[in-house]
């Protein structure tokens, strides 16, 4: 596929994708609509979301240094911490159908750029914790948390935000519920991972 492309669209094209489109997509956009945790550091250092329009009449060219370095700097550390949970809970390839999973809902938010639509990839991730039979033992606490996950997750209010108000508080206190919703789900799985190690016979 990739040699028809070439052959279709000639090497200039990949090379404009390969040394400009790529290294700029890793640095993320400020873009309200990327539901990334690297658009959140770009808000809180400049004051504000763009829109598509914005970014097309040329309102953002190089991103600022600072919020792709904590981004980055988040994203290496909480990798690093999820890797070393799975390592201190399970030592095993036992559970790593739990453990992709957790990767899958990490990789939604500490990607640089993740429209509303990565956040598709979250659905295995909840179906499975809501049917996995230790939830049917949960406690109230541990229900409430993976029913605001699901909630939060696939919530419209951000939307909504960006539709009744131009006001940028709102915005900001709106965008991160996807997001948080995508932390808590990782938190309950986490919780099933351990539970799992523990008695991995049973289940």
């Amino acid at each position: 596929m990739w040699g028809v492309s070439v052959w279709q669209l000639g090497w200039q094209n990949h090379y404009e994708f390969f040394t400009r489109v790529m290294p700029a997509m890793s640095d993320g956009i400020p873009l309200h609509d990327n539901r990334s945790l690297s658009t959140a550091f770009y808000a809180v250092s400049t004051g504000k979301f763009l829109s598509f329009g914005e970014i097309l009449r040329g309102a953002y060219f190089f991103p600022a240094k600072y919020p792709i370095l904590l981004f980055k700097l988040a994203a290496g550390v909480t990798f690093c911490g999820l890797l070393g949970f799975f390592w201190y809970n399970n030592k095993t390839a036992s559970q790593i159908w739990v453990e992709i999973l957790l990767v899958t809902l990490w990789s939604i938010i500490f990607s640089p750029v993740s429209f509303i639509n990565n956040y598709l990839l979250a659905i295995p991730p909840v179906v499975f914790a809501w049917i996995h039979p230790l939830t049917k033992k949960a406690s109230t606490y541990w229900l409430m948390l993976l029913s605001a996950a699901t909630f939060m997750m696939f919530s419209v209010l951000p939307n909504y935000g960006l539709v009744v108000t131009e006001s940028f508080p709102v915005h900001l206190l709106l965008f991160p519920i996807m997001p948080v919703g995508v932390v808590l789900c990782i938190l309950y799985l986490m919780m099933l991972l351990k539970l799992q190690a523990k008695v991995p016979c049973e289940y």
